[in-house]
């Protein structure tokens, strides 16, 4: 399949999503906001929200090599490799992310998904160290293909280099808002 532009991706979306707030794209940037809630009981901290994975794959169809980046409690029915640094969960490779590029031949995947730690608290939480955040961007840009992806979910974007990674959008992303009514 022939990689599509943004404004494609983001028609592919509304059009799956005709009840959730629009993403706006032009040639080069898409942008909108999400809003999840949690409705599965005893959801393992730090799980993806409901949906997520749907949205992200409505984006990217003609992605088909995916990589999970701290895949964490992520089914092994999902599509893709699951990394890991735990092998609590039982990741198909079990590593440490700043060494991932002796783990995967280059140019091995269309899409990687991250959600990595947050901040010190998650970092506690999952019991692991912090780790450089641009190093991994970096060791990324040899295992993603030409014009592939990376979806990174964190509070900030990584630091990249403008010479291996382009910005094509912002998602923002928060739990939903409720209004009372009678």
């Amino acid at each position: 399949m022939e990689k599509l532009t943004p404004k494609e991706r983001v028609a592919r979306y509304n059009k799956r999503f005709p009840s959730h707030p629009p993403l706006s794209a032009n040639v080069r940037w898409i942008t909108g906001g999400w809003y999840f809630f949690r409705s599965k009981a005893g959801k393992i901290y730090g799980s993806y929200p409901d949906m997520y994975l749907k949205r992200i794959y409505t984006l990217f169809p003609d992605c088909s090599e995916i990589l999970h980046l701290f895949s964490g409690s992520l089914g092994s029915e999902e599509k893709g490799v699951r990394f890991d640094i735990s092998s609590e969960f039982q990741p198909d490779v079990c590593g440490d992310v700043q060494e991932i590029e002796y783990y995967f031949k280059p140019d091995s995947f269309d899409l990687v998904i991250a959600d990595p730690p947050y901040g010190k608290e998650d970092f506690a939480k999952y019991g692991c160290e912090p780790f450089n955040k641009g190093k991994v961007m970096k060791s990324l840009h040899t295992l993603v293909k030409p014009q592939g992806f990376v979806v990174w979910l964190d509070t900030i974007i990584p630091m990249y280099s403008s010479r291996q990674w382009q910005l094509m959008g912002m998602i923002a992303f928060g739990q939903g808002v409720v209004k009372w009514k009678r």
